[in-house]
């Protein structure tokens, strides 16, 4: 069940991304925000959000994924053990400015069956412009 939630939130992470009314083309979100650093912890995935962008950012949604690889991935097993989580972190983050970020997750089981692989992106964000 995890892989499919899993597959999901990548899949509609991957095609676009929704900014209030307004869907942004795949590859506009990295323009605009970064997520740098990505590692995992015991109990979470951890990162940098990087604002490459000229408004300030706030609201940003980051997905996490510790996706399991399988040692055999022609023959998996049936009890994957990838987990995902997200959080949003409030901000302001200012134009060039970096947050860091955490994402609570509970700890990997021990297996030898496969590896994990951490991840994260950004799904969602407020952009406020700069008053002149």
């Amino acid at each position: 069940m995890h892989s499919l939630a899993v597959a999901l939130a990548l899949l509609a992470c991957s095609q676009a991304l929704v900014r209030a009314d307004q869907v942004l083309p795949e590859g506009a979100v990295e323009r605009r925000v970064a997520v740098e650093d990505v590692r995992r912890d015991p109990d979470a995935i951890r990162g940098r959000l990087v604002n490459r962008g000229a408004t300030t950012l706030t609201h940003v949604e980051v997905l996490a994924t510790d996706t399991f690889r399988w040692a055999d991935e022609r023959h998996p097993g049936s009890d994957d053990p990838g987990q995902a989580g997200s959080v949003t972190v409030a901000g302001p983050l200012a134009p060039g400015a970096s947050l860091p970020f955490a994402v609570g997750l509970p700890p990997r089981p021990v297996r030898s069956d496969g590896t994990f692989v951490p991840s994260a992106s950004v799904v969602r964000f407020t952009e406020t412009p700069a008053t002149p």
